[in-house]
């Protein structure tokens, strides 16, 4: 995710109401009268920016900024990283862990807390921000229907986009944080014969002998990394707020530049590589989205069992239905030279999506702000100590290895029984 979209999305929900309360069924103990205005305390943030509670204090079961965590009746805390856990000053505080990361890359530091915010639906408070406000503005009001008006998905034709020497677009500028091998993945589809236009600034997601690539090195020079486009000279540092936020203009929502810049260059190739950095559950990130708002067909690489409570229903290929790169490179060549095949994952386009994927719609909807922002204050005028909170929901719950990762994992461990055997000859030889 990106850091300054994430520090600005991470409250941003709770505020206009899209929050989602879980059924908590044990109770330590039950706070005191609504009358009372509930403190609350934000002790630490993933990135830094700590929300105010004051807006809260007009609700009809009112909460209020705690002046400190000693005071607050309810803290919330960053669980994972370098982050030290809080303490309570008192056996009555309540604690709520927070994080937006995959725990996976950010484990969690205890599971001492009472509830959670995530991007998990099972956490106490779901937050579906990750989704771009943006893709719930393309349906109608009913939120069942592509907008026929919609500026978004992008709709070139299938000719238009078939004309491009690269089938795939790939927008990696993060390649310290993989945990789907998904670099080396792009490269196991370059080397079955797949064309793929790189667009990250990670130097390890350049491909080798890819024609986008080669073309910008030779314009900028052999040690040039970052390419022409201003789209990816703020991708990663110094990206403003105007550049990466999108906001609302009348009625509907309009993508900040950089996202729109991305979705133009995209819509030029057949394919989008949607891949996730985590294999996490429910960690589905804005990836998938570009892909639908570029008008390309993703190429998910995540966690395949969880994603498709994410998307409209018949609308991407896994690469976990493939048993091995050159199977998936195989199968997009297949959908490529097929516009009937090609033109079927669009089908979303024209399907209504209450009837299709009602899951995806509720969550749509949160972003839409169709709640009550006041849900989550009014929760903790009933809701004290949790003393069966389930402390799964702080961890990661992979998906079932691929066929990749399983035969990387053999190749590895041939490699290290060999280099094992030849360690002992050369000892024994010595002795």
């Amino acid at each position: 995710m990106r850091l300054v979209e994430v520090a600005i999305f991470a409250w941003s929900a709770v505020k206009v109401g899209a929050v989602r309360v879980s059924e908590i069924s044990s109770l330590a103990w039950a706070s005191s009268p609504a009358q009372r205005t509930v403190k609350m305390f934000e002790a630490s943030s993933q990135y830094g920016s700590i929300r105010d509670f004051k807006d809260l204090e007009s609700c009809s079961l009112p909460c209020t900024q705690a002046a400190n965590a000693d005071e607050a009746d309810v803290i919330y805390a960053f669980n994972g990283d370098d982050q030290t856990p809080p303490k309570r000053a008192n056996d009555n505080q309540v604690l709520v862990s927070t994080f937006w990361e995959s725990p996976e890359h950010y484990p969690a530091r205890s599971s001492d807390f009472d509830y959670s915010v995530s991007f998990r639906p099972d956490s106490t408070f779901a937050n579906y921000s990750m989704i771009p406000a943006l893709f719930a503005d393309i349906f109608d009001e009913h939120l069942a229907l592509v907008r026929k008006d919609a500026p978004f998905p992008r709709q070139k034709s299938f000719d238009e986009k078939a004309k491009s020497r690269e089938l795939m677009s790939m927008w990696i500028s993060n390649c310290f944080t993989d945990g789907t091998d998904r670099i080396y993945l792009a490269q196991q589809l370059v080397e079955a014969g797949l064309k793929i236009a790189s667009y990250g600034r990670c130097p390890a997601a350049v491909l080798p002998g890819n024609p986008a690539y080669l073309q910008r090195e030779a314009a900028q020079g052999e040690h040039a990394q970052a390419p022409a486009s201003a789209l990816l000279q703020t991708a990663d540092a110094g990206s403003t707020q105007e550049a990466s936020i999108e906001h609302n203009e009348g009625m509907h929502v309009v993508p900040a530049p950089r996202d729109r810049e991305l979705y133009d260059t995209s819509s030029s190739h057949l394919f989008y590589f949607a891949a996730e950095n985590s294999k996490c559950a429910y960690y589905h990130t804005e990836k998938v989205y570009n892909a639908f708002l570029s008008g390309s067909i993703p190429v998910y690489v995540g966690n395949s069992d969880t994603i498709d409570d994410y998307v409209p229903q018949g609308s991407i290929i896994k690469y976990a239905d493939f048993r091995n790169p050159a199977e998936l490179a195989e199968y997009l060549k297949k959908v490529a030279a097929n516009e009937t095949l090609y033109n079927s994952y669009f089908d979303w386009h024209h399907q209504n999506l209450q009837q299709t994927n009602p899951s995806l719609r509720a969550k749509l909807l949160t972003l839409r702000g169709q709640g009550d922002r006041c849900a989550e204050c009014a929760y903790f005028h009933s809701h004290g100590r949790n003393t069966a909170f389930n402390a799964k929901v702080l961890g990661c719950q992979r998906s079932q290895p691929s066929a990749l990762e399983e035969a990387r994992e053999r190749g590895m461990g041939a490699r290290i029984q060999q280099s094992m055997i030849i360690s002992l000859f050369v000892l024994f030889s010595r002795c």
